[in-house]
C-alpha cells in the first residue's frame, strides 16, 4: 500500500491464524472495490509516525509543493521511496 516500513508487533494472547494480502491481490481490491481501498487508504492517512512524519517535513519544505491540500501530501508521501 505504501513505501512506509511497518512500524508495529502484533501479540495474541491465543493462537490465531495470520493472513497476509500480496500486491496483486491489493490492487485487484483497489480496482473492484474503490470504497474499500478508500477506506483503508483514509485509515492509513490517520497514522502519524517518526517516519512519516519526517517525510511530511521534507514534502513540506519543498517551494513547488507547498500550499498543496493536505491529502495530496500525504499521497506523495506514501509513495515516496527512502
Amino acid at each position: 500500500m505504501s513505501n512506509l516500513k511497518r512500524t508495529c508487533t502484533v501479540k495474541t494472547t491465543t493462537s490465531c491464524v495470520m493472513k497476509t494480502l500480496s500486491k496483486e491481490s491489493l490492487t485487484m481490491i483497489k480496482n473492484q472495490f474503490p470504497a474499500i481501498s478508500d477506506n483503508l487508504f483514509s485509515k492509513m492517512y490517520e497514522y502519524q509516525d517518526r517516519d512519516m512524519m519526517q517525510r511530511m517535513h521534507y514534502v513540506n519544505n519543498i517551494p513547488y509543493l507547498r500550499g498543496l491540500p493536505e491529502d495530496i501530501i500525504r499521497k506523495l508521501i506514501y509513495h515516496l521511496k527512502m
